[in-house]
This record gives structure tokens, C-alpha cells and sequence, in this order.
């Protein structure tokens, strides 16, 4: 068994280049599987399907990570705007508010009203 910092792999994942986010999507991958009660792979699996358009594998990780881990802003952020981008308005907007109350710091509230007002 291998053991990796969740602060290098969070750093490699949205700051690495192609071949090293590949490497840690990769990583995610093997990690939900021999440890599916692990919430941060569904959250990465879940991201880059977002990135690939892939509504379906993207909201299926993010409601596995949020059973796991019902906490997660970030999750929240993430599933709102897919949801909000799919036309699932009321789902999206519960998921956004919940992101707005519980993260730390909202440095992005411009893109979520964005996404909301879209949605309208």
C-alpha cells in the first residue's frame, strides 16, 4: 500500500501539468477502488468528468462523495453548477446555498449568481 499527502495530490491535481493530472486521475481510479469509503477519489472523478462534459459519471461521483462526506463545499460548488448548467435549477440552487454556507472562504461568488441567473 502506498500512502500520498491529500495536500500534494490537491496541489498536483488542479496545478500540475496534463500528464501529472493524468497521473493522479489515474491514482483516483485506483483508489476508489480498493478504497471505495474514500470520499476524495469520487470528488476528483467526478471534477474531470465535469471538464469532459460528462454530466452523468460527474453527478454519480459527486453524490457518492457527498454520501461519504455530506460536509464538502466544494462538492456542493461543483454539483450545484452542474446542476444549475443542466437546467436542474432548484437541485442546483440547494447545492450552491449549501457551498455558500459552509465553505471557508467564497472567492467565486460572481460565478455561481452567474449560473443562477442563468438558470432562471
Amino acid at each position: 500500500i502506498k500512502y500520498y499527502s491529500t495536500a500534494e495530490i490537491f496541489r498536483g491535481f488542479w496545478g500540475g501539468n496534463q500528464k501529472q493530472t493524468d497521473k493522479l486521475y489515474d491514482l483516483a481510479l485506483e483508489s476508489k477502488s480498493g478504497f471505495p469509503n474514500l470520499y476524495l477519489p469520487y470528488y476528483m472523478i467526478g471534477y474531470r468528468a465535469s471538464q469532459q462534459n460528462e454530466y452523468e459519471l460527474a453527478e454519480t461521483n459527486y453524490v457518492k462523495c457527498l454520501t461519504l462526506q455530506p460536509t464538502f463545499p466544494e462538492v456542493h460548488r461543483e454539483l450545484g453548477l452542474l446542476y444549475l448548467n443542466n437546467k436542474k435549477c432548484l437541485l442546483g440552487k440547494q447545492h450552491v446555498k449549501l457551498y455558500l454556507q459552509s465553505a471557508n472562504a467564497v472567492t467565486d461568488y460572481e460565478v455561481v449568481d452567474k449560473a443562477i441567473k442563468k438558470c432562471n
